[in-house]
């Protein structure tokens, strides 16, 4: 619906990667990399930590991406979507889809108080 109204309005509409990569930085943080807990953190609010993936899938598929800093970017992140669909049995694009319609950590956890 957003798109739409963005649409009618003349204003720009994202791209589906651009989408995808809000859900990753509003996870991401002040440093715009994941770390393991923000990784694992992202992977549960999506739902794909289930009786398919566990939190120690998330950490090994994490570990098998990252940086040596420990760090993942959106880079390395699009990477780790590749290795959640592959687990999951479902396409890439769907992962991707399920990270956009999560809109981040406070959507997913309420807020900070």
């Amino acid at each position: 619906f957003d798109e739409f109204v963005d649409y009618i309005h003349g204003k720009p509409v994202k791209t589906h990667k651009a989408k995808w990569q809000d859900t990753f930085f509003a996870f991401s943080g002040k440093d715009d990399e994941l770390n393991l807990e923000e990784f694992v953190s992202l992977c549960t609010s999506c739902g794909f930590i289930d009786d398919q993936m566990s939190e120690a899938d998330a950490a090994l598929t994490f570990d098998k991406i990252c940086k040596p800093e420990k760090l993942v970017g959106p880079k390395g992140f699009s990477k780790a979507a590749a290795r959640i669909a592959k687990q999951r049995g479902m396409k890439k694009a769907e992962v991707l889809k399920a990270i956009t319609d999560c809109s981040g950590p406070a959507a997913a956890h309420g807020p900070d108080y």
